[in-house]
C-alpha cells in the first residue's frame, strides 16, 4: 500500500510543478463541472458510493477494499471495507470498532495525528468520524476515517489526499463520504468476508 501511494503521490506531484497548483486547481474544477457522478456498487454488492465523474475504479489501494476509487491527478483517494458483525464478539459496538481502527493507523504512518471522532450519521446509519494525519515514506498525508454501524456489518470509508490538498477538497471528500448507501443488508459472509485491516490502508 505504502508502494502504491508513493507512486500516486510522485506522479501529482510532478504535474503540479509542471501546471501550478492554481493552474491545475482550476482545471480540475472544470474538468468535474462536465463529468456526470459515478454510482460505484461494491465487489460483493454491499454497498455504493457517488463518486466524481471524473474519478476512476482502481484495484491497488488496498487489499480489503469492497469499493476503490480515485483521482491520480488530484491526488484523491477513497476506499470502503466492509466487515461481518459476526467476527466480533457481542460486547464489540461501534465504540470498540473505531478504536480499534485507529490503533490501526497509529502503527501504520509516522507522528500520526488524530482528532476525536465524532457522532454522525451516514444514510441513515450511526457513524463515527475523524480526521488523521501522518508521513507516509517521507510524503504527509491527509485522512477522513468515517466507521459506520449497519444491523449485520460494520464499514470503513476512508479518504485522503496529500496534506497541502486536505483543506481545499475536505468538502469534496465528505460529500462522497455522505454518498454511501448500504445496498443489501442480508449480505451473506460466504460472498465476501473481511478480516480487521491490521495493516491500515
Amino acid at each position: 500500500m505504502k508502494k502504491n501511494l508513493s507512486k500516486f503521490f510522485v506522479f501529482g506531484i510532478f504535474l503540479s510543478v509542471v501546471l501550478g497548483c492554481s493552474l491545475f486547481n482550476k482545471i480540475q474544477k472544470e474538468v468535474e463541472k462536465t463529468q456526470t457522478p459515478k454510482t460505484l456498487t461494491a465487489s460483493d454488492e454491499s454497498c455504493q458510493i457517488v463518486v466524481p465523474g471524473n474519478w476512476q475504479t482502481r484495484s491497488d489501494l488496498n487489499d480489503d477494499a469492497v469499493i476503490q476509487a480515485g483521482n491520480l491527478p488530484a491526488e484523491l483517494y477513497i476506499v470502503v471495507i466492509r466487515e461481518s458483525k459476526e467476527d466480533y464478539g457481542k460486547k464489540a459496538d461501534l465504540d470498540f470498532y473505531t478504536n480499534l481502527i485507529r490503533d490501526n493507523f497509529k502503527k501504520t504512518v509516522t507522528d500520526p495525528v488524530l482528532s476525536e471522532p465524532l457522532s454522525v450519521n451516514i444514510n441513515g446509519h450511526a457513524a463515527k468520524q475523524f480526521e488523521t494525519g501522518g508521513e507516509m515514506d517521507n510524503i504527509k498525508v491527509k485522512y477522513i476515517y468515517t466507521t459506520v454501524e449497519t444491523p449485520k456489518n460494520y464499514y470503513q470509508i476512508v479518504s485522503w489526499t496529500l496534506s497541502s490538498r486536505f483543506d481545499a477538497n475536505r468538502s469534496k471528500l465528505a460529500e462522497v463520504i455522505n454518498s454511501f448507501k448500504e445496498v443489501d443488508a442480508q449480505q451473506s459472509d460466504s460472498q465476501h468476508s473481511n478480516t480487521v485491516n491490521k495493516k491500515g490502508v
